[in-house]
């Protein structure tokens, strides 16, 4: 499970890489993307593009941003106050999910 917090962009690469226990040679596929928003690779420019689809070497994935677009809820809402979605990816044609726990500031919505 990767646990970030629940912000408009999460750089959540590095948490990703170490949940995937990557080495420099993998390739990830991003089959399917957050339900609550999209994964984005930023470039050099700081030019953002979807990369779901797409395979991306272990040097990119580090670059991954979690871009929330879900729908605004109240915070208190929410069952034990967190967001439960996932990413499914493939390491070298193995299928992975990796469980996000995002937590959102209780003041935010």
């Amino acid at each position: 499970m990767l646990e970030a917090p629940f912000i408009d962009e999460v750089e959540i690469g590095f948490a990703l890489r170490n949940a995937l226990d990557l080495t420099p040679a993998d390739q990830v596929t991003v089959v399917t993307g957050p339900q609550t928003g999209r994964l984005v690779l930023a470039d050099e420019k700081g030019v953002s593009r979807d990369v779901e689809g797409q395979t991306l070497s272990s040097d990119e994935i580090d670059r991954l941003i979690l871009v929330n677009e879900s729908v605004q809820i109240p915070a208190l809402s929410l069952e034990n106050g967190y967001i439960e979605d996932a990413v499914s990816v493939q390491v070298n044609g193995t299928d992975q999910r990796i469980a996000l726990h995002l937590e959102p500031e209780r003041c935010d919505f």
